[in-house]
């Protein structure tokens, strides 16, 4: 996608933030990162304190093969429909992505990244789902708590040579207009190598499209920023180029 070719592939070391409102699609954008990795077996643990491994996996599923979810839910697919589901769960159960649900404690979770990274070497990736259900510190102030887990996960990204993905929940005042990096909690973009908002400009804009979802990288330590349009399929929980699927160019 545009994203990838934005910043030059995902890096070590690096601590990345995918923010967004409820229904923007944070969750599957970071699931999305997590198969081009896998697929080069690069080892990476998905940590959601939000879904379940099963829910993971069956929007997993969606994405990579394009079927409706309403008609997965009711078991209404085609032949077609059941082989192509097939072969992606072949696919993607052979991936070494590790579907781990967190006891919500921050402590816990930076034990367990730990003690895969000295099981499995090759592990550079982790995704983090999301950070504000995560307890940290037991700190009056969620803003300095919030705080604490974005710096300990950039310094858990540069100890353990992996790239963080924390995956964070914009506030109230971005439903009414792009989203800024002020609707952040806890200055989590102080710790980011890079952070991009996701957003539905139809939520506020009746003009605009309704799969159309912009990711704003605010900001990017290392490189430029940018406003990449996407395509956010709701029936098949899945992002792709807005260009290219109005240009119809297959992914």
């Amino acid at each position: 996608t545009k994203f990838d070719r934005t910043i030059g592939g995902l890096q070590l070391g690096w601590l990345i933030i995918i923010a967004g409102r409820t229904g923007n699609g944070k969750t599957i954008f970071a699931v999305h990162l997590a198969v081009p990795p896998g697929k080069k077996g690069m080892e990476l643990p998905l940590i959601s304190a939000e879904m379940s491994a099963q829910e993971l996996a069956q929007r997993m599923l969606l994405t990579a093969t394009g079927v409706e979810n309403r008609n997965l839910r009711r078991g209404v697919i085609t032949d077609t429909d059941a082989a192509r589901l097939a072969h992606a769960a072949g696919v993607l159960g052979s991936l070494p992505i590790w579907f781990l649900n967190s006891d919500r404690s921050w402590f816990g979770i930076k034990a367990k990244i730990r003690a895969m990274k000295l099981k499995e070497p090759r592990l550079e990736l982790v995704i983090l789902d999301y950070v504000g259900l995560i307890k940290g510190s037991n700190f009056r102030e969620r803003y300095r708590e919030i705080g604490e887990i974005s710096a300990e996960a950039k310094s858990v990204a540069m100890e353990l040579n992996v790239t963080f993905v924390l995956v964070s929940q914009l506030n109230r005042d971005a439903d009414d207009r792009p989203p800024r990096l002020s609707d952040l909690s806890g200055n989590l973009e102080q710790d980011a190598d890079l952070v991009g908002l996701l957003f539905q400009p139809s939520n506020f804009d009746s003009s605009q499209a309704q799969d159309l979802v912009y990711l704003n990288v605010a900001n990017n330590r290392h490189g430029a920023t940018d406003a990449i349009e996407l395509r956010f399929n709701e029936e098949t929980v899945s992002f792709s180029d807005w260009a290219r699927e109005r240009a119809g160019v297959e992914e």
